[in-house]
């Protein structure tokens, strides 16, 4: 238990880090006059992530965590294909405004 709670520490540690240069890039990325919205989907997309954690955790009782695990991934990958598709300038983007 103890190595438990340590690594939690670490965990809790490293996600702040992330967190903020999630934000900053996103920021970086996004014009002065729509960063408002941006932080504001941002902010709903964190906000769901535990009604999410409950439906998964639950689908995962029902039908397996293998099985959610692969659905999830699977729809993870849709997702990204159908962004990269809708809106390619994401994949040339150098990290520079233009």
């Amino acid at each position: 238990m103890p190595l438990s709670f340590v690594l939690m520490g670490l965990i809790g540690l490293s996600a702040s880090p992330f967190g903020i240069l999630q934000t900053t890039l996103m920021l970086m990325m996004t014009e002065p006059h729509v960063q408002g919205r941006v932080m504001g989907i941002q902010e709903l997309t964190i906000g769901v992530m535990p009604v999410s954690s409950l439906l998964l955790g639950s689908a995962a009782e029902i039908i397996g965590i293998a099985n959610v695990a692969l659905i999830s991934g699977t729809l993870l990958a849709i997702s990204l294909a159908i962004l990269a598709l809708r809106v390619p300038e994401l994949l040339r983007y150098s990290g520079h405004n233009t």
